[in-house]
């Protein structure tokens, strides 16, 4: 490992410490499958299982991952590395929304593409905005794009959310504003939960049949879905 990734690690381990204290509570914890990023693997380390939270802070300290991952779905035993095995009990209901499918003005503004033909590396074409189909200066086509966040793209995934949660879950679901949370993404906007057995439970047909209907392609009264 390099020394400036054990450097980081090491802070990591600190910060991880600091968050045991203030951790968002994890329903069904123990049927939950962790997954890690760790700092000298260019691969994840998945079908992790904790029976308590306490194991689950210490892993977390001694491996001090870059990225940690905790499952939607739920199962039977989430350390059975075989799919199949691990026994599929249900799989919460996430939506996740981002502002950089809004196509914002601020975007053009704070969002950077760099030219990164592989044929042609000596270009150091750069521009702000969307990328061209062809790159002005050497002709490739290919391109790196540098996401920022700013506080108009946040305010923009708020809108969304709120427009969702106001305009659809609450009237057509019945559903209580206490069984939906809201976290940051990490990105530009935010991941909504809603904790509800009905939705968890649905099948692979049902839940295609949400996204339509969010998307406008089935229309009120034609969505089959039952608790």
């Amino acid at each position: 490992m390099r020394t400036s990734d054990l450097k980081i690690k090491k802070y990591f381990a600190l910060e991880y410490l600091k968050l045991s204290k203030h951790f968002p509570d994890i329903q069904d914890f123990t049927k939950r499958e962790f997954a890690y990023l760790l700092w000298d693997k260019n691969y994840m380390i998945r079908h992790r299982g904790y029976n308590n939270f306490e194991h689950f802070i210490s892993n977390l300290k001694s491996e001090a991952p870059r990225h940690a991952y905790v499952s939607a779905a739920i199962y039977r035993d989430p350390n059975i590395k075989n799919m199949t095995g691990k026994g599929w009990l249900g799989c919460d209901f996430i939506v996740d929304i981002d502002s950089d499918h809004f196509n914002l003005p601020c975007q053009i503004i704070h969002d950077y593409h760099f030219c990164q033909d592989p044929i042609k590396k000596k270009c150091r074409y750069h521009n702000s905005g969307e990328p061209p189909q062809e790159c002005p200066e050497c002709g490739g086509n290919k391109f790196k794009k540098q996401l920022w966040l700013c506080d108009e793209c946040l305010e923009a995934s708020k809108k969304e959310i709120i427009k969702l949660i106001e305009e659809f879950l609450l009237p057509d679901f019945g559903l209580a504003l206490d069984q939906i949370e809201l976290v940051f993404s990490g990105h530009r906007g935010y991941h909504m939960h809603v904790h509800d057995e009905g939705l968890r439970n649905m099948s692979s047909e049902q839940r295609r049949q949400f996204v339509d209907f969010f998307t406008g392609i089935i229309k009120r009264g034609g969505l089959k879905w039952n608790t």
